[in-house]
């Protein structure tokens, strides 16, 4: 665990400047953990891609249903635009870096109550 925290922190620089240079600073600022700030709890989901996004609809609508306000993070720019145009009442960011110090950013300011994690492989 700790290589792995390591070689992560060593790793994120060369990422992040990538973003930056391809003048990706919305995804730059998600990344750093700088996700939108929510101020009420939240349930927070992670589905990779767009195909794990749309395999959660049922739950999601359900979620909702049940006013419960969501958070939706995700890898891709495909499922992003999923998200925000399937799911225009919920929030959505994309995942911060696998960091301590980004995911502990990111639970600041979101305040989950629950998180979800999708894998599909």
């Amino acid at each position: 665990m700790l290589l792995y925290s390591i070689l992560s922190y060593l790793a994120a620089p060369f990422y992040l400047l990538g973003l930056y240079w391809r003048g990706n600073l919305g995804i730059l600022r998600h990344r750093l953990g700088l996700v939108p700030r929510i101020q009420h709890p939240c349930v927070w989901i992670h589905a990779a891609s767009m195909g794990e996004i749309a395999s959660l609809h049922g739950l999601i609508e359900q979620l909702c249903a049940q006013n419960k306000h969501i958070v939706i993070t995700t890898n891709t720019t495909t499922g992003f635009a999923y998200i925000t145009t399937h799911f225009p009442h919920v929030t959505s960011a994309y995942l911060p870096l696998d960091t301590p110090t980004t995911l502990n950013c990111a639970f600041r300011r979101l305040h989950p109550t629950h998180v979800i994690i999708t894998e599909a492989e």
